[in-house]
C-alpha cells in the first residue's frame, strides 16, 4: 500500500512539474512546482527549478538552501552541484568556486553546465577572459550546447568582437529555432546596430510573444533610439 502510494503521489508530482514547464507566467510556474513538491518533496528537477526561481529573485540563501537539497538527493550530479556553487558564490565567493572546481572534477552527466556555471560565476567577479575560456570548455563537451554558445556570444560582443559574436549567436539559432531566451538577446545584440535595428525588432518581437517581459522594453527602447545623429 506504501509503495503504491508513493507511486501515485511520484506520478502527481511528475504531472505538475511538466505543467510547470508550460506555464505562461513565473508566478503560476513557482505554484505549480510548490504543487509538486506537497506531492512528492524529493522531487529533484522541481527542487533544482523553485532553486533557480528565487536565485533570479536574487533570494540566494534560499536559492543555496533548495539545491543543497537536491545535491542531497543526487550528489554525483555535476549539474545540480553546479547550481549549488553558483547560489553559494554569491554569498561566500571562495566557498561557491571550491563547489566548482567539485563540478567539474566529477565525471557525471552535463559537465558542461558545471563549466557554463563557472564561467557566469567568473564573469560575475571580474574574470572575464577565464569567464570566456570556460563556456569554449563547455562547448568542447557539447558543441551544440545552446545556453553556452549564447553566453559566449554575450561575453564577445562585451569585448566588441561583433562578428564572431553575431556567428554564434546563429549557431544557436540554428540549433535551437525556438529558444526565447536566444532570440531576446540576438534582439538585444542586433539592437546596438543601426543598420540591422529591423532584425532586432523581429527577434525583440518573438521572445515578447514567448513570453520574455524584458523584450517588450527593449523594443520600446528602439522604437525611441533617434538614429540621426549617428
Amino acid at each position: 500500500m506504501e509503495k503504491a502510494l508513493n507511486n501515485h503521489s511520484l506520478a502527481k508530482a511528475r504531472a505538475l512539474y511538466d505543467e510547470s514547464l508550460r506555464a505562461s507566467t513565473q508566478q503560476e510556474r513557482e505554484r505549480l512546482l510548490n504543487l509538486a513538491l506537497e506531492a512528492f518533496p524529493d522531487h529533484v528537477d522541481a527542487i533544482v527549478d523553485l532553486g533557480l526561481c528565487r536565485y533570479g529573485q536574487s533570494q540566494y540563501q534560499k536559492a543555496r538552501e533548495l539545491m543543497s537539497r537536491a545535491v542531497d538527493l543526487q550528489p554525483r550530479s555535476s549539474r545540480i552541484l553546479a547550481y549549488l556553487a553558483l547560489a553559494t558564490g554569491r554569498i561566500d565567493s571562495e566557498d561557491g568556486e571550491r563547489l566548482f572546481l567539485r563540478a567539474i572534477a566529477l565525471q557525471e552527466d552535463h559537465r558542461e553546465f558545471a563549466h557554463l556555471l563557472y564561467g557566469k560565476f567568473l564573469w560575475l567577479h571580474g574574470r572575464r577572459t577565464e569567464a570566456i575560456e570556460e563556456c569554449k570548455k563547455a562547448l568542447a563537451i557539447d558543441s551544440s550546447f545552446v545556453p553556452a554558445l549564447r553566453n559566449l556570444a554575450d561575453l564577445l560582443s562585451w569585448f566588441d568582437r561583433d562578428k564572431e559574436a553575431d556567428e554564434l549567436y546563429r549557431q544557436a539559432l540554428r540549433a535551437a529555432p525556438d529558444n526565447r531566451l536566444t532570440h531576446y538577446r540576438y534582439g538585444r545584440f542586433l539592437a546596438q546596430f543601426r543598420e540591422t535595428a529591423e532584425q532586432a525588432r523581429k527577434y525583440l518581437r518573438r521572445a515578447s510573444e514567448q513570453g520574455v517581459e524584458a523584450a517588450a522594453e527593449e523594443m520600446r527602447q528602439l522604437e525611441e533610439e533617434d538614429w540621426t545623429d549617428c
